[in-house]
């Protein structure tokens, strides 16, 4: 797609890519000699298009936002519900970025070509009934702000972060990380002792973002003293 953009001059946008998937994709385009720009649809979105172009401002996203509105007295739908009911309308995975949620509505991040009809088919998420509006822009009370949490560790593991980030306990950190819930780095973390450093995210399916903002020196207990930066 780089090369055909280079060639072509015409831009060219990829599916909604993985972080890391988005970090190559971005490489990939500089090796072609083309810029390249991703967005999800707003600021901090973790899934993102890569968008291949020549001229140095970039057209227009081909990502559109689709607002799921329900009644907040009978059920309030989570990340997994909402996106199987996406998926169920036969939308492939690769369409669909980030899901917000907020109390009494979600928006879907989506692309261009499925945005109508997910609009159009969606009336069900789970047993709930549902209503889809397209919309221009994100709600800004939709994301929360980043929080922080101080404390110490006994180590840089990952159970260890998840537990003070999350405000868990050890052995549902550890069962997150061996259902397959957790990723370090945007890689699937298959190993409750992979160690974390300042820098990395640790990401839960269902929960959120913990980024290692920062770690101090050990104290005399010989426990550690870090800040997180977490995204809900």
């Amino acid at each position: 797609m780089a090369n055909r953009c280079a060639d072509s001059g015409v831009p060219s946008a990829t599916r909604f890519l993985t972080p890391a998937e988005a970090e190559l994709a971005v490489a990939i385009g500089k090796k072609s000699g083309v810029y390249a720009t991703v967005s999800g649809g707003y600021p901090n979105a973790e899934r993102m298009i890569c968008l291949y172009h020549i001229q140095e401002t970039p057209p227009a996203f081909p990502v559109s936002l689709v607002r799921v509105q329900w009644d907040a007295r009978f059920a309030v739908p989570g990340h997994r519900d909402l996106l199987g009911s996406v998926l169920a309308l036969g939308v492939d995975r690769s369409c669909v970025g980030d899901i917000v949620i907020g109390k009494t509505f979600a928006v879907l991040c989506v692309a261009n070509a499925v945005a109508s009809f997910i609009t159009d088919s969606l009336v069900l998420v789970g047993r709930v009934s549902v209503h889809c509006t397209l919309k221009g822009d994100l709600p800004e009370n939709t994301v929360s702000e980043v929080s922080h949490v101080k404390g110490t560790v006994a180590s840089l593991r990952a159970d260890c972060v998840l537990c003070l980030g999350a405000r868990v306990s050890r052995a549902t950190a550890c069962e997150w990380v061996r259902a397959g819930r957790v990723f370090l780095n945007h890689e699937p973390c298959l190993h409750t002792d992979a160690h974390v450093k300042t820098g990395d995210v640790l990401s839960v399916r269902g929960y959120g973002r913990i980024v290692l903002a920062n770690e101090g020196s050990p104290t005399r207990k010989d426990r550690i003293p870090i800040m997180l930066e977490l995204y809900k």
